[in-house]
């Protein structure tokens, strides 16, 4: 299994090897190491740009063949084999690049050099390679602050923020490290969402292959969907505690501590740009054409996680289309601000988000063809109540197979099935739409709860940003405030978040169900007399009529319906 592997991993987007990735760092980073656990520090005495500069060039190395070639070089190489060595490597030289790209403005201080900031090349130079190794942009991002930045500390014991250790910080405060481990644990419970994700999705997987589309296996499909509705209830109970874990933030990591300390050191580049720099001998197997290129990248952001965009594509949230209008503008580039965050994730996480959006196995695609069965066996106009619309390109289409001679008709369908073997699958289309009932129950509980969790997303980015730079804008000068307002309108990453996380919410309510009974089934006294007239086609026969009639009273005490109150009832039971 691959370091950044999802499916089968029980800690989801967390890193699947077991091995800490601070043990992976060699002693010749010993100098950047110690320079990052005094970064603060440094910071503050005014001495940190200096003590990044003054660290030693040391040569990446990520084969033993290169290692080899490197032996006799002037600089000193590291050998950065293995996955967790080099992202351990990466988020390192992150915080040091970070560090002294911010050593000015997150310590109070002006910077008066208007130029573009030139990352000394002892930092530059290694943090490029391992960019290009690991697949994501030179700058620390949620995977190097999060995903691969803690250690457990009994292995006895589950993930929790108790159990956790964070690896790396720039202030080495417990406001930021609490800050980390609350999204860490977030991640471990979104592993085990993501275990009933993919565990519904192969059963959706199966029930829309070719066997499972054939009307006559609607035995098959009743499983399948009771084994989703398990999974629907595994999901939402692991959203109620990324809720609960995310609820928990203020204990350790007041707004005020968030705002002022650990926020600016999480910012991208300015927009005046930032430069890697290059050797400055010409032995040095550098692209010297970097030198020439300014690049402004956003910093660490949730929105760089991908456990929330799988669960929408899983779910069918998506953003609704925004024609520029004034309701909500600026919504496509957000939209466009959300894509580029993906080249923050590890690849393979990447893969997975596009996988679960343009696969036709979704959850609603699942409930669209169970209704559509259901609807097939019990026809009126009712079923089609129980479906209400949806603007999702992942809607089912209703390629159901339902005849047997391809003219489309399904009472040609019916009529050649044998009649105890068509009121076989009657019965079995019943216990269908109860299966029914409880998924899309089950499906609103989800999207229930990952409404409350975006709300409280919401409240926090209100309490921790806008209301703390308004509070400090009234105590600063007219234009100092304008710029402080202004900043604290875009998020760590680079997005004008909060109006944008209001409008998802509207996206994730318009997914909810307007959930009816199931149709409770109308059996033809004319039918009725043929089946006692010709005994050895009798439900009788096989046990059916009592079954049958066990699911209607199921229904019937389900939904308060009685038999002999037909008036209040919505359908005439006629047994």
């Amino acid at each position: 299994m691959s370091f950044w592997a999802v499916e089968g991993n029980e800690g989801g987007f967390l890193p699947a090897e077991k091995a800490s990735c601070d043990e992976a760092l060699p002693y010749g980073l010993y100098e950047h190491v110690r320079v990052e656990k005094e970064l603060l520090e440094l910071a503050r005495a005014g001495e940190l740009r200096t003590s990044i500069a003054a660290l030693p060039f040391i040569e990446v190395c990520l084969s033993e063949g290169e290692y080899q070639s490197h032996k006799h070089n002037k600089h000193q190489a590291v050998r950065l084999y293995t996955a967790p060595e080099q992202e351990a490597a990466f988020s390192l030289f992150g915080i040091l690049a970070g560090g002294y790209v911010h050593a000015l403005s997150a310590t109070g201080r002006e910077d008066e050099d208007t130029k573009t900031i030139e990352i000394p090349a002892c930092v530059a130079v290694p943090f490029r390679r391992l960019s290009m190794s690991v697949g994501r942009l030179p700058i620390w991002d949620y995977a190097g602050c999060v995903l691969s930045n803690w250690k457990i500390k009994d292995s006895t014991r589950s993930v929790s923020l108790e159990n956790i250790e964070i690896l790396r910080t720039f202030t080495n405060l417990e406001a930021e490290k609490w800050f980390y481990k609350i999204h860490v644990v977030i991640e471990a419970y979104g592993g085990q969402a993501m275990a009933a994700v993919f565990k519904a999705r192969a059963a959706a997987k199966l029930a829309n292959s070719q066997k499972m589309k054939h009307l006559y296996l609607v035995q098959d499909l009743v499983p399948l969907a009771s084994e989703v509705n398990e999974c629907l209830k595994r999901l939402s109970a692991c959203v109620q505690m990324m809720k609960l874990t995310f609820s928990r933030m203020p204990e350790k990591c007041k707004a005020e501590d968030f705002y002022n300390i650990v926020r600016p050191w999480l910012a991208g580049w300015p927009s005046r740009g930032v430069v890697y720099g290059v050797p400055d001998d010409d032995n040095a197997e550098v692209d010297n054409k970097a030198k020439a290129i300014t690049q402004v990248l956003g910093g660490g952001s949730g929105a760089q996680s991908s456990l929330m965009p799988c669960l929408d594509a899983f779910l069918g949230v998506k953003y609704a289309p925004n024609d520029g209008s004034a309701a909500c503008p600026g919504m496509k580039k957000f939209i466009e601000q959300l894509q580029k965050y993906r080249l923050h994730m590890p690849i393979e996480h990447c893969h997975l988000i596009q996988t679960l959006e343009k696969e036709n196995v979704g959850i609603r695609s699942f409930l669209s063809h169970c209704n559509n069965v259901v609807g097939i066996w019990y026809p009126s106009k009712k079923d089609k109540e129980m479906e209400e619309p949806h603007n999702n390109d992942n809607e089912y289409k209703g390629d159901i197979d339902n005849t047997q001679d391809g003219n489309g008709s399904s009472e040609f369908f019916m009529d050649s099935i044998p009649m105890v073997h068509r009121e076989q699958q009657r019965m079995e289309a019943l216990k269908l739409s109860i299966e029914l009932y409880e998924l899309k129950k089950n499906y609103n509980q989800v999207v229930e709860t990952m409404l409350s969790f975006r709300r409280m997303h919401v409240g926090f980015a209100t309490l921790y940003i806008s209301r703390q730079a308004k509070d400090l804008a009234r105590t600063a000068s007219e234009i100092d405030g304008a710029k402080i307002l202004e900043n604290a309108a875009v998020g760590t990453g680079g997005s004008t978040f909060a109006k944008h996380l209001m409008h998802h919410i509207d996206d994730t309510r318009q997914c909810l169900y307007k959930i009816r009974s199931p149709p409770i089934p109308e059996i033809d006294i004319e039918e009725r007399l043929q089946l006692d007239r010709e005994p050895e086609k009798s439900w009788y026969s096989y046990g059916m009529y009592e079954a049958l009639q066990d699911h209607i009273d199921k229904l019937s005490s389900l939904f308060g319906i009685i038999n002999d109150d037909a008036n209040d009832s919505d359908v005439d039971l006629m047994f």
